[in-house]
């Protein structure tokens, strides 16, 4: 659902021009959940935090789509039995060969599993 969330702060911010984040958050929050409203807005704030970085930027992090969108892309280029790279992937992966490019998003994957781990726990 974090989706949603951005998607409603990205319209308050089309319609008011300016967005308290903080407040915002908990009124999103509110309107969805009537319990234990601060710890899921800690859930959301820590959501942020275990995406994906793929880039050198403090912006360049994953969203949901980064998890299945590449995967489907690499499952394509490989059942096709295409060589070189796979020039869909060159955003993030570089210009690599298929294979380097394919173990790139896996480390990154890899590497943000305990933070999601955690946080689904912490969810449960």
């Amino acid at each position: 659902m974090p989706h949603l969330y951005t998607l409603d702060l990205a319209a308050n911010l089309w319609t008011y021009g300016n967005v308290d984040v903080k407040e915002h958050l908990a009124d999103f929050i509110g309107q969805l959940y009537s319990r234990q409203q601060q710890e899921i807005c800690q859930l959301y704030r820590d959501y942020s935090r275990c995406t994906i970085v793929y880039g050198p930027h403090k912006d360049d992090r994953a969203g949901e789509e980064f998890y299945h969108h590449p995967a489907r892309q690499i499952m394509g280029f490989w059942l096709q039995g295409k060589e070189g790279s796979d020039e869909r992937l060159c955003w993030t992966a570089g210009e690599k060969p298929f294979a380097e490019q394919v173990r790139w998003f896996k480390e990154k994957a890899e590497l943000a599993i305990p933070g999601w781990v955690e946080l689904r726990e912490r969810c449960l």
